[in-house]
């Protein structure tokens, strides 16, 4: 009996030792922190001022932007793509911040734009690369519309716009599908012409019926009336090469002309004020 209650003093005395330990190691650590962080907190109040110039010159310098480049882009893409950029920056005016995909969305549904690449150049400078669809003519029904290669509209013209490309004009009571067929082959014509020379630089096609009626400024004669120059949907690519062909003949015949009908099947008909002369083609 006597051991084992030697034995359990010893443990606890044991235990006791190593409870007035751990209190004195934890008021220790509890002073240490105390002391650290009254420590810090001076150090703080001292160096604050600096801490906070040095992270907004660094800011202000490399990451705050400074500079939005719009490469590509004509007068009225850049205006409207500075124009949506704007406002973002100046609600995320950083570099890092800048959302590049809400930008993106935008540049997407763009109808004028064939591409677009967003880059984030340091320090502070956002690049904003675009290739535009190239306008061939110019489509006037209520307002003015500018089509692409296929004769889709790219984006309405606005107000003071000057775009040198042929006009477009329709007849009001055309079939829609028919009208979008002929628009088609009318851009069809605008692209031939400019692939070789002589060039016939129509100034304006008008679709009524199921024809083309071309006119050209090269054609305008002493009375200052334009000829005009009649195509139909069949042939049509053979028979603008053989009016180009003939030209030449054709324009220094225009105080004569009366006609170039380009709607047969076979050949195109010049038809002069004294005469007409049908050439097979």
């Amino acid at each position: 009996m006597r051991i084992r209650n030697t034995n359990s003093r010893l443990e606890e005395e044991k235990k006791k030792k190593r409870m007035r330990r751990f209190i004195k190691r934890s008021i220790l650590l509890l002073l240490l922190l105390c002391v650290f962080l009254v420590s810090f907190i001076q150090i703080y109040r001292v160096t604050s001022p600096y801490v906070s110039t040095v992270i907004s010159g660094f800011t202000n310098e490399y990451l705050k932007i400074k500079e939005v480049s719009v490469v590509g882009a004509s007068e009225y893409a850049d205006a409207e793509i500075r124009a949506f950029i704007q406002p973002i920056i100046k609600v995320t005016p950083t570099i890092l911040q800048l959302p590049i995909s809400q930008i993106q969305g935008f540049l997407y549904t763009r109808s004028y734009l064939k591409s677009a690449e967003i880059r984030k150049e340091f320090p502070g400078r956002v690049v904003i690369e675009v290739v535009e669809k190239k306008p061939v003519a110019m489509l006037v029904k209520n307002g003015l519309f500018l089509l692409d290669e296929n004769g889709e509209i790219i984006r309405q013209m606005s107000t003071g716009e000057n775009i040198d490309v042929p006009a477009i004009t329709l007849e009001k009571e055309l079939n829609e599908n028919l009208a979008k067929e002929l628009i088609k082959t009318a851009c069809y014509i605008i692209q031939l012409d400019g692939k070789s020379l002589p060039f016939l630089m129509p100034s304006e096609l008008n679709i009524s019926g199921g024809q083309i009626v071309l006119r050209s400024l090269e054609l305008k004669n002493k009375e200052n009336s334009i000829p005009p120059i009649y195509f139909s949907l069949d042939g049509i690519e053979k028979k603008v090469l053989y009016v180009k062909k003939l030209w030449p003949e054709i324009v220094n015949k225009k105080d004569q002309l009366e006609y170039v009908d380009g709607r047969f099947r076979q050949g195109v008909l010049v038809k002069l004020k004294t005469a007409e002369v049908k050439n097979n083609g």
